[in-house]
């Protein structure tokens, strides 16, 4: 039996996850989501031994991570290789006792990030800012304070697994819409997962800032990764062309971006500096500070997370979606494979506007693209501050 370490206990979120992902004949390990970061960083946990750890939440930022740090040092693989990046759905089922209801004035027991994952909820029955919500370290504590405190009336949110475990009755998922974790496998995948070799490669970006603007290096040497003359089919320019999935305002002037790219495309050197604009023996542009390959994944996250939002969350291949919560901020549109997650919405705009201008330039070199693409491309074109990217653009929120 090989290890893979996790956040929570059994029947924890994770646990979960990590389980509907990977083939079964592993020990999970449990941590806190503190020890796994750090035993990772300062690398306590063995190299040969998988950490699968939630990156990102889309409503409540990274998961007891510093929003700029912690994150930044996964991103550029200072705590081994990523090696699997995905989008999971976060369920928490509200369980009552028997064939009671949660009654108004009951208490509503839960992990404490709960609070703002199921925050509508939470708002419809008046217990968002009162301290009817009970919140917890780990689900797995929540059952055990509900086991020991509660009274008739009183509810758990958790996941369906542990309701069973607590022969609780569920009424359904209580979540708010578009809510997800990204989760990451760090150092090796689970013995029982292992196949080929990756097809897309993981890009570490950190780069300069002008104001809120990425310089000119940057998105010169982001078009050049995908020339013209090799879009050569719908598929071509949808699924291949280089993506940017994250970014993060890293220090006070300068930006990081976790980027991916099928492995088809690459060369021996999948992410090369750019030769313009160098000085003899210089490493970098002015405003391009490193580039790292920082790992490689069996499947697109951005395909991953197209099907999460049209399969689970229903939207509609025509549809916009932006979206934050509690300083998170996601664009994503299903239609121009765009997916585009950061702490600051003007840089997560500004990717998107740079992905989009992109995919304008490949349509006008006479690249044919799906209607509802086109459609999309088009209203940007008629006025750039359409599709939710003006800069008095306010997200959706809970």
């Amino acid at each position: 039996m090989t290890n893979v370490h996790i956040v929570g206990e059994k029947h924890s979120f994770t646990f979960i996850a990590c389980h509907s992902r990977y083939v079964n004949g592993y020990v999970c390990v449990p941590h806190t989501h503190a020890e796994l970061v750090a035993g990772l960083l300062n690398a306590s946990i063995p190299k040969d031994e998988a950490s699968v750890v939630p990156l990102w939440n889309s409503n409540v930022g990274t998961v007891d991570m510093d929003k700029q740090t912690k994150t930044a040092k996964i991103f550029l693989g200072e705590a081994g290789n990523i090696l699997d990046l995905w989008p999971e759905e976060i369920v928490l089922e509200l369980g009552v006792s028997g064939q009671e209801e949660l009654l108004r004035e009951g208490d509503i027991y839960s992990v404490h990030v709960a609070h703002e994952q199921c925050s509508k909820f939470l708002k419809i029955n008046g217990a968002y800012e009162t301290d009817r919500f009970k919140g917890e370290d780990t689900t797995t504590l929540a059952a055990d304070s509900f086991r020991n405190n509660s009274i008739k009336g009183d509810g758990l949110l958790c996941s369906n697994d542990l309701l069973s475990d607590c022969s609780l009755n569920s009424q359904g998922n209580r979540a708010n819409p578009y809510n997800f974790t990204v989760f990451s496998t760090i150092n090796v995948l689970p013995r029982a997962h292992v196949s080929s070799s990756p097809v897309y490669s993981l890009a570490a970006v950190l780069v300069n800032l002008n104001g809120d603007r990425l310089p000119i290096d940057f998105t010169n040497y982001w078009r050049q990764l995908f020339p013209e003359h090799e879009a050569e089919s719908t598929e071509a320019v949808i699924k291949d062309i280089p993506k940017i999935m994250f970014i993060i305002r890293y220090e006070e002037a300068k930006a990081l971006l976790l980027m991916e790219m099928p492995s088809s495309n690459l060369a021996e050197n999948p992410w090369p500096v750019p030769e313009s604009d160098l000085e003899p023996g210089a490493e970098t542009t002015n405003n391009l500070v490193s580039l790292n390959h920082v790992g490689g994944i069996h499947e697109s996250y951005i395909e991953t997370e197209k099907a999460l939002f049209i399969n689970k969350f229903k939207v509609g291949e025509e549809e916009i979606i932006f979206y934050s919560n509690k300083g998170t901020f996601i664009w994503g549109s299903p239609a121009l494979n765009i997916f585009v997650h950061g702490f600051d919405p003007f840089l997560v705009k500004e990717c998107v506007r740079l992905q989009i201008n992109r995919l304008i330039q490949l349509m006008d070199y006479g690249i044919t693209m799906p209607v509802n693409a086109v459609t999309l491309l088009n209203l940007f074109i008629k006025d750039p501050n359409q599709l939710g990217l003006a800069p008095e653009s306010q997200p959706d929120t809970p």
